[in-house]
This record gives structure tokens, sequence and C-alpha cells, in this order.
């Protein structure tokens, strides 16, 4: 047995665990990469603390969509999926002291340390920190770990 390597690893684990009940001789093959178990379990484990999470990437990848699955599922806090700084809403961000950020295993880190950094310098009381920085496509085009 093998699995797609952006499945949750929570449901790969529940399907393995059926499949030695039901076929007592099965392999299973663990396959799933390690940049999605890192993030995976990093969403699974964010502090109660943390009270809005944003997931950067494609709301299409399977990757993406299961980052937001789990932390809906762990956690009581708003879960937002974006794609870059662009979408990320500043009425959001009221009545919010800790966020959380992960991103989908092939999202430029450009886009996701974009919004960390948006984040980092953001105060609801300062409407001057409230710009988003403007997309610079040649730092995603010639990033090399994307």
């Amino acid at each position: 047995m093998t699995n797609q390597t952006t499945m949750s690893l929570y449901d790969v684990y529940d399907l393995c665990e059926k499949a030695k009940e039901i076929l007592p001789f099965v392999e299973i093959e663990k396959e799933t990469c390690t940049a999605t178990k890192i993030r995976q379990e990093a969403i699974k484990n964010i502090e109660d603390d943390v009270d809005i999470i944003f997931i950067v990437g494609d709301p299409h990848s399977n990757n993406t969509r299961k980052l937001a699955s789990i932390a809906h599922d762990y956690h009581t806090c708003d879960v937002y999926m974006i794609e870059s700084i662009e979408d990320l809403e500043i009425e959001w961000l009221k009545n919010k002291r800790y966020a959380a950020v992960s991103s989908g295993a092939s999202t430029p880190t450009y886009l996701t340390n974009q919004v960390i950094d948006y984040l980092k310098q953001f105060d609801i009381n300062d409407s001057k920190t409230y710009q988003k920085p403007i997309i610079d496509k040649n730092k995603i085009l010639n990033q090399k770990d994307a």
C-alpha cells in the first residue's frame, strides 16, 4: 500500500490501520514528502493562544487545502487560505493578537515570507502599517527553493 505524497498524514494513518485489520499481509510504504509532513504536524501542534491561521498557497492545491483542513480540525480559531499578501484582508486582523502562517509545499517561500513580514510589522492601531507590499514576480521566478 502506498499513498499520494500530499495527503493528510492523519488520513493516511487511519487508512493504513484499517488496511492492516482487513489485509494481514499488507505492506505499507510511507511516501509522504518531508515538507508536507513537517507542515501538517506544525499546523496540528499550533499553540492555543494563536487566534488566526493563514495558509499561503493555491486554494485548488490538495496540499494547501489539507493544511487548512487540519487547522480547522484541530483549532477553533479563524483559518484563511490565501494565495498571497494581496488576499489578506485587514478586517480579519481586528481583535487578533497571535497569527500563525504556513504554506503549501510548492508555494514560493518569497510569498510566505512576505505574509509573515507584513504581519510582524502590522499594528491595527496604526494605519501606516496597513499598506501591503507589492509582489515582485522576479523574486518568485528567480527563487531557487520554490
